[in-house]
């Protein structure tokens, strides 16, 4: 029990942050990143009739507070056996903590795990699919090419590193019709779309 808990009070020294654009549960605009109140629920637990997992009859590795949670273990990709609920609570503290990736709980083992792993094995709800992509999001601020919409404050990332023109989805849905601003001036933009210079609003100022 005592090597599981130190490497837990040892992953906040960790700066893995890194992301996927190609990730399925990634967008270009998320909205601003809000924290998620506990709730007490029902506990997750895995259906016996699932034949996409292996069961164990093996301790839960993540279940550092002694939980003894219900629920049958199943084996992750690295070989160790978690529960729907001990991989929940690890992957948060992982994401509150700052990290932006999924590694293995045990000591010793550094397998980084997949979100689409992840959200398959803790058996994630739609609430907790979105808290999870907006703080993997918003941990990786620094690595990715990302300002905050003028108008929302949603966190858009660029994709085009050519184009000073980008569009804030969020914007868009909310006024029912394309909602672009200047990467450059953050201003709604005015012009034509495909610009590499500067926005209308920055020529007319000169």
């Amino acid at each position: 029990m005592g090597s599981k808990l130190s490497k837990r009070k040892r992953i906040s020294k960790k700066s893995k942050k890194t992301v996927t654009n190609d990730s399925p549960y990634l967008s270009s605009t998320f909205p601003p990143v809000e924290e998620e109140e506990e709730e007490e629920g029902e506990e997750k637990c895995y259906d016996p009739a699932d034949s996409s997992l292996i069961f164990v009859n093996e301790e839960d590795v993540l279940d550092f507070e002694i939980n003894e949670f219900k629920s049958l273990r199943a084996l992750m990709s690295c070989g160790h056996a978690v529960t729907p609920m001990s991989l929940t609570n690890w992957c948060r503290l992982l994401v509150d903590q700052g990290e932006s990736t999924f590694v293995c709980g045990q000591t010793g083992c550094d397998v980084e795990w997949s979100f689409e792993e992840v959200c398959k094995m803790a058996l994630l709800t739609d609430e907790e699919v979105k808290y999870f992509e907006n703080k993997m999001f918003s941990n990786s601020k620094d690595l990715l090419d990302v300002k905050s919409c003028p108008s929302c404050k949603s966190s858009v990332m660029r994709n085009d590193p050519y184009n000073l023109c980008v569009e804030c989805t969020v914007c868009s849905a909310d006024k029912n019709g394309i909602f672009m601003f200047c990467w450059q001036c953050l201003r709604e933009w005015r012009g034509p779309f495909q610009r590499s210079d500067r926005c209308e609003k920055l020529r007319l100022r000169q």
